[in-house]
């Protein structure tokens, strides 16, 4: 995937988000690592847990929700000044019905 091209205004984005990602005692909690770091984009990766689930064995919305939120909050981040910090105010996510079926079950009539 091609991602637009942003100028971070630090040198040192990609250390300062993981500095701050290894102080977030939510991410060790979730199992959560960092993947992707480049200017205005961040991947945190979450894995299925037991201890992560709902009573249906699904990962837990609010888990990918806190997830979600810090990887935005850091996407924003490697843009920011050097002496710049980020907090989350709002956010809102949609999430998707689990798909059933093939997709040779999804073709248009």
């Amino acid at each position: 995937m091609d991602l637009p091209v942003y100028e971070p205004r630090c040198t040192d984005y990609a250390g300062r988000v993981r500095d701050s990602f290894a102080r977030q005692g939510a991410m060790q909690t979730l199992g959560a690592s960092l993947g992707l770091v480049a200017p205005g984009a961040v991947d945190i990766e979450l894995s299925w847990a037991p201890a992560l689930t709902q009573q249906h064995g699904f990962l837990h919305a609010r888990m990918v929700a806190t997830a979600l939120d810090s990887a935005c909050g850091y996407a924003g981040f490697t843009l920011m000044d050097a002496d710049a910090a980020v907090l989350t105010i709002e956010f809102k996510i949609n999430l998707l019905p689990r798909r059933r079926g093939s997709a040779s079950a999804c073709k248009a009539a």
